[in-house]
């Protein structure tokens, strides 16, 4: 391990101790134990951090930062569903139409490839900060992935059509084959059956 990840170290665990201790004497405290869960996520304890926010969330709904860090928390870990509903939760009841936290709502979104509920979501940010740029490429950058996306389900659709279309072309071939197949079937018949008529007629005269 290079220096600054042992100093990395250090700092965590001197952190951890910290909090470790005030909730030893006030273990009511929801600062010491939303320290605490950071320092789970941030070690790579995803499900422990996750479970010790919700804790700290009902135990103190008013700490609003452990419903955000919630949010962020299963965002990273590709819960989309949770992260949206927290986010929803904390704008609903703590920070009402926050543009930071919609703008985090609105990147669920767009990873969850929701690019219509993003785009609705951004337009209506657009309305209310006019001069953000950041709501701005954004709403950007949705619009062009949501047209990309379009763009393959029209491929996707096209592409299956003309597979209908080349099933049918190959079944109507196959029917045209089987009644130019016919009239040589019959032919070879025919021809059988005169030369078994003329074998006869040999045999008798001979």
């Amino acid at each position: 391990m290079n220096t600054s990840g042992q100093e990395q170290e250090q700092y965590l665990k001197k952190a951890h101790e910290k909090y470790s201790s005030i909730l030893f004497f006030d273990h009511t405290n929801c600062f010491a134990a939303l320290g605490l869960a950071n320092i789970l996520a941030f070690t790579d304890k995803p499900d422990e951090a996750i479970e010790m926010y919700k804790l700290i969330h009902q135990a103190n709904p008013r700490v609003h930062q452990a419903l955000v860090n919630l949010a962020h928390l299963s965002l990273e870990e590709g819960k989309f569903e949770s992260a949206l509903s927290n986010y929803q939760l904390v704008l609903d009841t703590h920070l009402p139409g926050n543009l930071k936290i919609s703008l985090y709502k609105a990147k669920t979104l767009f990873l969850k490839s929701d690019f219509d509920s993003c785009s609705k979501l951004l337009i209506n940010l657009l309305a209310k900060h006019p001069e953000s740029m950041e709501v701005k490429y954004d709403l950007g950058l949705c619009l062009l992935q949501k047209a990309l996306s379009d763009l393959n389900k029209a491929t996707r659709k096209v592409s299956k059509e003309t597979l209908v279309n080349l099933l049918n072309g190959k079944q109507q071939l196959t029917q045209v084959s089987q009644m130019l197949e016919s009239p040589k079937t019959y032919l070879r018949s025919a021809d059988t059956e005169d030369q078994k008529v003329l074998d006869r007629l040999q045999a008798t005269y001979n």
